[in-house]
């Protein structure tokens, strides 16, 4: 079948003339001529945007949507609470708060995403204080005790992750502690 915009046209094909005309088909045959009505594409293609424009809109607010609230496509892996990775802090010395004794310590920082590394370094003086200000409001007796290490992990996650809009440290390991 042949679909044509242009009205008022003649073609000849095999040695088979056709005439278009106000949307009619007219085919000559054996004894007369045969009239079809064609199908004009300017109501096709009026269908078609009726049936894709709705289609094309649910698809940017299914998108905009998922986005915007962080699901389907964009939904980001949550964070890990196991460490996957450590990050050492330098080797402090710090004077306790008898101030007769000073704490000889190295600190590791767990975490559990590989691209916190760069929030760590980002933060690491902001981190070094906090840890320093934490330990030095600590006595001798307060630190010394083994029972009292879990405690003193603790307090220094919770406030290093402070500086963090998540927690992104999940573990602190002490590999040098010294008081003297």
């Amino acid at each position: 079948m042949f679909l044509c915009e242009i009205e008022n046209i003649h073609l000849t094909y095999s040695g088979i003339s056709f005439y278009f005309t106000n949307g009619v088909r007219y085919k000559p045959i054996e004894g007369g001529i045969e009239m079809e009505e064609v199908i004009q594409i300017k109501k096709r293609k009026l269908w078609l945007y009726f049936l894709l424009t709705p289609v094309i809109i649910l698809l940017i607010a299914f998108f905009v949507y998922s986005f915007m609230t962080k699901s389907f496509f964009f939904k980001e892996k949550p964070r890990p609470t196991d460490t996957g990775y450590t990050y050492s802090i330098e080797e402090m010395v710090i004077n306790l708060k008898d101030s007769h004794h000073y704490l000889k310590t190295k600190l590791v920082l767990g975490y559990g995403m590989e691209r916190d590394i760069k929030l760590i370094q980002g933060k690491e003086v902001q981190l070094r204080d906090n840890i320093i200000a934490i330990l030095r409001s600590k006595s001798r007796e307060d630190i010394l005790p083994v029972e009292n290490t879990e405690k003193l992990k603790v307090e220094i996650l919770t406030q290093l992750n402070q500086h963090f809009e998540e927690d992104v440290i999940t573990d602190i390991y002490i590999t040098e502690f010294l008081v003297q």
